[in-house]
């Protein structure tokens, strides 16, 4: 393999590895700035977490003892036995 040949296959892999090495700082800039404005924004705030969460328990208590006095006030007369009592055949 004569000189020339061998400088064009070193040659060619030096630019690459140039090409990287020069690239590599601005890919990983560019991804840190894109990942730092992603999760940013969402950052955990304990106390709205833990607002949010009361209210939520709040929210399903009301609904349950609401629940509970549809389940009393209501007129019509519940048979034991739940699904399979109604489905059964008369």
């Amino acid at each position: 393999m004569t000189t020339h040949a061998l400088a064009v296959i070193i040659g060619t892999f030096e630019l690459i590895f140039l090409f990287v090495l020069l690239s590599a700082p601005v890919v990983l800039a560019a991804s840190y700035i894109f990942f730092m404005a992603r999760f940013n924004n969402n950052r955990f705030d304990l106390r709205a977490e833990e607002a949010k969460l009361l209210s939520e328990l709040a929210q399903l208590e009301a609904e349950s003892t609401s629940g509970r006095n549809e389940d009393v006030s209501t007129s019509t007369r519940r048979e034991p036995g739940g699904l399979s009592y109604a489905l059964q055949s008369e």
